[in-house]
């Protein structure tokens, strides 16, 4: 009798209940009997990063024209997949302004809009903003792009700094 997912699996443990792990002799009677921890069996694929950045009023004043990178291009046939982002407003003392309101940041991978907030730039005191992400509709076109923060219109006022918190994921396409 052959034994295929001994072979497969680089720890030879499975789970022989669910959510418990065999920690002493496989109850496979073709698999050798081997210990192993949790750790080294669990599933792997998705491996969690984070990124915390902050953006200071100069690099403010030169968007939309120059976005600042907050996550750099994962590499050809990897995609950027957020899986939570929130951004932190430390208040100075001039709420950003372009002129006529309060420019909108936004989030972006490739072409594919992430988040927009018209608020957040104009707060008056400290403000913490948790953003809803779209689910991607074209993934293969966003290949190898990076996550860009920029505003649609240029702020000419505004001294706060914007710290960005992002957790995501790389996959492979």
């Amino acid at each position: 009798m052959s034994c295929n997912r001994c072979n497969t699996n680089p720890c030879n443990c499975y789970p022989s209940i669910p959510n418990q792990w065999n920690t002493g002799p496989t109850v496979n009677s073709c698999c050798p009997p081997k210990a192993c921890a949790p750790a080294a069996c669990a599933p792997t694929g998705l491996n969690l990063l984070y990124a915390g950045i902050a953006t200071i009023n100069l690099e403010f004043f030169n968007m939309p024209v120059v976005p600042k990178i907050l996550i750099t291009a994962p590499g050809p046939g990897k995609l950027i997949v957020p899986i939570s982002m929130w951004s932190f407003l430390a208040f100075g003392t001039t709420p950003y302004s372009d002129g006529v309101g309060t420019p909108t940041i936004k989030m972006d991978i490739g072409s594919q809009g992430i988040i927009t907030d018209s608020a957040i730039l104009g707060a008056l005191a400290d403000q913490t903003t948790q953003y809803t992400l779209p689910i991607y509709t074209t993934p293969g076109n966003l290949a190898n792009q990076p996550l860009t923060l920029s505003t649609i219109s240029q702020p000419i006022v505004g001294d706060s700094v914007l710290y960005s918190y992002i957790i995501y994921t790389i996959v492979n396409l």
